[in-house]
């Protein structure tokens, strides 16, 4: 068993395989010593040695090797969540903008980007720190401040590939205005920590929307899937993971394609072409950052609102889409309420058992971690030491789907080739199979 060291750099996070490639020592190192440049799959910080002044500030806001929710609940929220499984709330709801044509184009109903806009249109910041797919390379993302609703709604729906939004704090500290930051789990984690360490930036971030995340895969989870398809990655001009309603399409456009490449998702896709775009893109998947699969927080719990799909038997016939909401901060219930009154969304409250059903399968994987970190362990790999968490029994089932989770991702880093796929796709349905149906009622210390 390896005990995580005491890290003096960032380097050592990195070497150790915990790092979540969120960007924040970048964003934040005062001596610009850090840049990101993509490693395999993902992007990884890069330290100069002879720049780096060794004062630790790196490590200290590092999401990857630590996170302590009990303080930073309270140092967001002021207090300790009711349940750590839903995290602190005011209230759960479903809701989307009232703007068809727009709800059309947007992800699950369009609340994230509306949000944003408002924001701006009221004064309430005068940036948005956002991501989208680069215009120059249509299978990478980059992320940049937005300044007006067109910027915004440039921003992609959804990004199946890894982000690194906190390496753009860097340039905020002479932005001219307030910035609202949008990201997922793990870019809110360095957030709140980077937030209760430098003041500037607690100052210039006013409001956190968080997405949903089960896990992020790497850039060969992309390539995997297109080449799946006999799409060439290098011919591709244009790339969307998800577009054309709800759940969405996958879209691609080639060079010397007349017509547009298009996937079908969710009920328009056959059950076999689901799990091979869940074993590309989900946290289940050959293709995730192994990082990713100690992560308990899927519903980004930190931020002031928390945005994703409303997975619901109620809504699965809706081909427009509507989002599940966790409105946690007052701010948060405030804004929603003004956008309520000015016709600009419409939302519906929901009890926390409905919001917790709507998510519970990527629930029981995020929350129940004790098996694979049981595994990891006996194998000299490093974990992040979490707290704060819910702690659960395990089981057999729940043992074996986890070392093949593991498995899978080992065999993605030693051949990442695209006819891996099919196999993960089937390792998948497996592991679906001995997925816990329910949460336990018995916690354990």
């Amino acid at each position: 068993m390896k005990d995580q060291p005491e890290y003096i750099t960032i380097s050592g996070v990195v070497d150790d395989g915990l790092c979540c490639f969120c960007g924040a020592c970048k964003g934040i190192c005062p001596a610009s010593a850090i840049s990101m440049e993509l490693k395999g799959s993902f992007p990884k910080p890069i330290v100069d040695a002879d720049t780096c002044t060794n004062c630790g500030l790196c490590v200290d806001i590092c999401p990857g090797h630590s996170v302590d929710f009990d303080k930073l609940n309270k140092e967001t929220f002021g207090q300790l969540p009711e349940d750590k499984i839903l995290g602190c709330r005011q209230f759960c709801c479903v809701g989307a903008v009232t703007d068809e044509t727009e709800r059309n184009k947007r992800t699950s109903g369009g609340l994230a980007k509306e949000i944003a806009i408002w924001g701006l249109e009221t004064n309430q910041w005068q940036g948005v720190l956002t991501s989208r797919l680069s215009e120059e390379n249509s299978l990478r993302s980059e992320t940049f401040i937005a300044q007006t609703p067109d910027q915004i709604n440039s921003a992609s729906s959804s990004l199946y590939c890894p982000v690194t939004p906190c390496a753009t704090w860097q340039h905020l500290r002479d932005f001219p205005g307030k910035v609202c930051f949008i990201g997922i789990p793990c870019h809110i984690h360095a957030l709140r920590k980077a937030q209760s360490k430098i003041s500037w930036l607690r100052e210039k971030i006013v409001f956190s929307i968080g997405l949903f995340c089960s896990g992020t895969p790497g850039y060969w989870a992309t390539e995997a899937f297109l080449r799946y398809h006999n799409i060439d990655p290098e011919k591709v001009t244009s790339f969307e993971y998800r577009s054309q309603g709800w759940p969405g399409r996958v879209t691609v456009q080639a060079q010397g394609q007349k017509e547009q490449y298009s996937f079908a998702r969710g009920a328009a896709a056959s059950f076999f072409d689901q799990l091979k775009f869940n074993a590309a893109f989900q946290r289940r998947g050959a293709f995730v950052n192994r990082r990713c699969l100690t992560c308990p927080d899927h519903l980004a719990e930190l931020a002031d609102i928390s945005l994703g799909d409303a997975w619901h038997k109620e809504y699965s016939g809706d081909t427009k889409g509507l989002n599940l909401a966790f409105v946690r901060s007052p701010n948060a219930q405030r804004i929603l309420d003004d956008m309520q009154n000015a016709k600009r969304i419409f939302t519906e409250k929901i009890p926390s058992a409905k919001a917790l059903q709507s998510q519970k399968a990527c629930l029981l994987t995020k929350k129940k971690l004790a098996p694979t970190i049981s595994i990891l362990k006996r194998r000299s790999i490093c974990v992040p030491q979490i707290t704060g968490q819910p702690q659960y029994k395990t089981t057999i089932k729940e043992k074996m789907a986890a070392w093949m989770e593991i498995k899978q991702i080992d065999m993605a880093k030693t051949y990442g080739k695209w006819r891996l796929l099919p196999l993960a796709a089937l390792i998948m349905a497996i592991i679906r199979r001995l997925q816990p149906k329910d949460f336990p009622e018995d916690e354990t210390d």
